[in-house]
């Protein structure tokens, strides 16, 4: 049986941004870069943030993570609403492109940070997330 994809076409370039954090710790944290050094992409072109997928290798016993997407180091108001907890390994959720939250200019650094909700239980969870955006100054 094969995968089914709901696609929308766009005229603007779309991007993901790989976030990674090995063995969660019953606290606040920041997500890393794919190549461990660094938590932010520096954004090319202007953009927004339209959502995220992603979730754990394995499955919480307790508390809940809600995902945050942060630009130049500052906390969106805005959260994303989909969590990870005990019910919900994996999850997705996608944003109306362009709302004032989740918008940036090119040079702006974009990362992704999570706020726990209980005690997070097992902490030997490893978290990893796509960071959907699409490029306002590039165009097909």
């Amino acid at each position: 049986m094969g995968v089914t994809q709901n696609t929308s076409p766009s005229i603007y370039k779309h991007d993901s941004f790989y976030f990674q954090y090995d063995t969660l710790t019953d606290a606040n944290g920041t997500l890393e870069t794919a190549n461990l050094a660094d938590t932010t992409y520096t954004a090319w072109k202007d953009g927004a943030i339209i959502g995220w997928s992603g979730g754990l290798n394995d499955a919480l016993t307790t508390g809940t993570l809600t995902l945050y997407p942060t630009i130049n180091g500052t906390v969106g108001s805005t959260a994303f609403s989909e969590v990870i907890d005990n019910t919900q390994q994996t999850a997705q959720e996608s944003k109306e492109a362009f709302t004032t939250d989740f918008t940036f200019n090119a040079g702006d650094e974009i990362g992704l940070m999570w706020q726990k909700d209980g005690t997070v239980d097992p902490e030997t969870t490893n978290l990893q997330v796509h960071l959907h955006v699409l490029y306002s100054d590039v165009r097909f």
